[in-house]
């Protein structure tokens, strides 16, 4: 609320050279006061993955598998946008696999503050991979690696599945 009072203040002060049509769909647009995860209404229609790869339309019916559905991301307003979710869930095992067999077992001791841990990130200015190391703190990433020259077998191996995931083209 307090950013569509902001919102009308500044509309206020500001002459708008639009018409009105076009100033309520600004305010329709960005005014709105909180923005949720697409939920279908009760007796709606959404496109689920099913546990082949395939998908299917489910009534929402408010039941707890409509919840578990919802909560766990498995639930989309378009068939097409579960199609692209679907590509990026084959994509990340891609990669999350190749990180497991490069690593041959290893897995990050958080506990050892001693112990560097490698992860690459995508520079957009310089339009490169980059690796960091670090051994002090914990990322939300998963894709850790023992060292850099894994880090950078991973991003030769995977780099359109790098590049799909990372939204870089």
């Amino acid at each position: 609320m307090q950013f569509i009072n902001k919102l009308i203040k500044i509309t206020m002060e500001i002459k708008l050279n639009v018409s009105e049509e076009v100033a309520k769909e600004l305010l329709e647009k960005y005014g709105k006061k909180d923005w949720k995860p697409f939920r279908a209404k009760h007796n709606e229609y959404y496109w689920v993955m099913d546990h082949e790869g395939d998908f299917r339309e489910l009534c929402e019916l408010n039941t707890k598998f409509d919840d578990y559905i919802y909560l766990i991301g498995n639930y989309f307003q378009t068939r097409e946008k579960a199609e692209y979710a679907r590509l990026m869930l084959k994509a990340k095992g891609r990669l999350r696999m190749k990180m497991l067999e490069l690593n041959k077992g290893w897995t990050p001791n958080w506990k050892d503050n001693e112990e560097y841990k490698y992860s690459l990130y995508y520079a957009r200015k310089d339009n490169e991979w980059k690796i960091d190391s670090y051994c002090h703190f914990q990322t939300l990433s998963d894709y850790h690696f023992s060292s850099k020259e894994i880090a950078r077998q991973f991003i030769v191996e995977t780099k359109s599945d790098l590049e799909l995931v990372f939204n870089i083209k």
